[in-house]
């Protein structure tokens, strides 16, 4: 992403063609576009007090999906819970 020839093996050639390029490429596009003019990709849901969160998995093609996190919220939620009782 910085090219620095003091360190070449802190960048080594990536091929343009490669799952790593393409993923590079489109983490700066969905950043550029949202610092441009606030848009975000048409797969976005908006999250909701459900315990499916929807997220985009991004890598070489965003993906939209539900569940982010779910087990881990699920115990978090247990935990207040819990604690929500005392």
């Amino acid at each position: 992403m910085f090219p620095s020839t003091a360190l070449p093996f802190a960048n080594p050639p990536i091929s343009p063609d490669s799952p790593e390029e393409k993923i590079k490429t489109n983490i700066v596009k969905l950043f550029t576009d949202f610092a441009k003019d606030g848009s975000t990709p048409k797969i976005w849901k908006p999250a909701t007090k459900s315990t499916d969160i929807p997220y985009i998995l991004i890598n070489d093609q965003n993906q939209a999906k539900d569940g982010f996190m779910s087990e881990e919220l699920q115990f978090w939620n247990m935990v207040y819970e819990d604690l929500a009782k005392k």
